[in-house]
C-alpha cells in the first residue's frame, strides 16, 4: 500500500503508546485502521482473574518494532511516550502553556453548560414553567454536573495540547523511535516484503523472525517463514537443512533475506544497477523437494 492509498484509510496520524520500550494500541478504532494498512499486531490483553490466559486475548494490541518503524516512517502514526516522560513534559510547561490548557478546559465546560441549558429550557417550555432566569438555571446546572471518567485518552481535556506538542516536536519522535533499538536489517526485510503486499507477523512459533501472509491472516494461511542474515555471514548447511525441512513440513517456504554490500554493488553491470537502483535487499527461498 502506498501513501496515497494509506491517506484514504486514515486522515490523521494514529497514536502508538510506548511503554517499557514496547508499542501498544488501546483504541479499537485505531486497530481497525491499522488492519487496512496491513498491520495486524498481536492481542496481548488478559483478564486480571486469569493471568495465565493465552487464548481469546483482547486489548491492548502489541505491535512489532518493525511495524512501528514502518508506520512512523510512512507518516501513518506518531509515538506517545509513557507517563514519566509526560510528567517531565508537564513540569516544563510555561505560563502560556498552562493558560492555553485552562482556556481549553473552560471552553469545554461552557459548551457543556450551554447544552444542559438548552435541554432544560426545552423541558420547562413543555411543562409551561419556564419563568426563571438563565443565571439561576446555570447555578443549578453547575451543581448537577457530574464528573466524567473517560475510557479513552483522546477525550481528556488536555489531550489535544499534548498531542500537538508531541507531534510537532520531531526530536521527541526521533528519540522515542531510537529507544526501541530496532535492527536495521530486520526492518529493511520487513519493508521489502510490505512493499510486495505481505502481512507480516512474529514468526517465533515457526522458528523464524517473521511469518508472511499473502493477505489478511483471517483469510489466509502463512506462506513464508522469514529469517534475516548478514550478506557475508555463513548460513551453515545444517541451518539450511533444518529451515527447509521445517518450512516444507508445515506447508510453507523458508525465506532468507539480506542486504547486499556496497562493494558488490559497484561490481554489478549497468543494467542490474539500473533495475535495482534503490533496492539492495535480496531474498532467497528454500523448499525441500520430495518432503512434506
Amino acid at each position: 500500500m502506498n501513501k496515497e492509498e494509506g491517506a484514504m484509510v486514515t486522515d490523521e496520524k494514529l497514536p502508538i503508546s510506548i511503554i517499557n520500550n514496547k508499542a501498544f494500541i488501546f483504541d479499537l478504532n485505531v486497530i481497525k485502521k491499522l488492519r487496512f494498512l496491513g498491520i495486524g499486531g498481536v492481542l496481548s490483553g488478559t483478564l486480571p482473574t486469569a493471568p495465565q490466559q493465552n487464548v481469546f486475548l483482547g486489548l491492548p494490541l502489541q505491535l512489532m518494532i518493525e511495524e512501528v518503524v514502518w508506520l512512523v516512517e510512512n507518516e501513518y502514526a506518531y509515538l506517545v511516550p509513557e507517563r514519566d516522560f509526560l510528567n517531565d513534559l508537564i513540569q516544563g510547561l510555561n505560563n502560556d502553556d498552562v493558560l492555553q490548557i485552562q482556556n481549553e478546559k473552560q471552553k469545554l465546560m461552557d459548551l457543556e453548560q450551554n447544552e444542559k441549558l438548552i435541554q432544560l429550557n426545552d423541558k420547562l417550555d413543555k411543562l409551561g414553567k419556564n419563568n426563571t432566569s438563565d443565571e439561576t438555571k446555570l447555578k443549578n446546572i453547575n451543581q448537577s454536573l457530574s464528573i466524567k471518567i473517560f475510557d479513552n485518552s483522546n477525550n481528556l481535556k488536555n489531550s489535544e495540547f499534548l498531542k500537538k506538542t508531541i507531534l510537532q516536536n520531531k526530536l521527541i519522535q526521533k528519540n522515542l523511535l531510537n529507544s526501541l533499538n530496532y535492527n536495521n536489517l530486520n526492518y529493511k526485510i520487513f519493508n521489502h516484503l510490505k512493499l510486495k503486499n505481505y502481512f507480516l507477523a512474529p514468526g517465533l512459533r515457526f522458528g523464524g523472525k517473521f511469518i508472511g501472509y499473502p493477505g489478511d491472516p483471517l483469510r489466509y494461511h502463512a506462506h513464508l517463514i522469514i529469517n534475516t542474515i548478514n550478506w557475508n555471514q555463513d548460513i551453515g548447511l545444517m541451518n539450511i537443512v533444518n529451515g527447509g525441512r521445517l518450512a516444507t513440513g508445515v506447508k510453507k517456504v523458508w525465506l532468507i533475506g539480506s542486504e547486499r554490500d556496497d562493494d558488490e554493488d559497484e561490481q554489478e553491470d549497468e543494467q542490474d544497477e539500473q533495475e535495482e537502483k534503490d533496492e539492495k535487499v535480496r531474498c532467497f527461498s528454500v523448499e525441500w523437494a520430495g518432503f512434506g
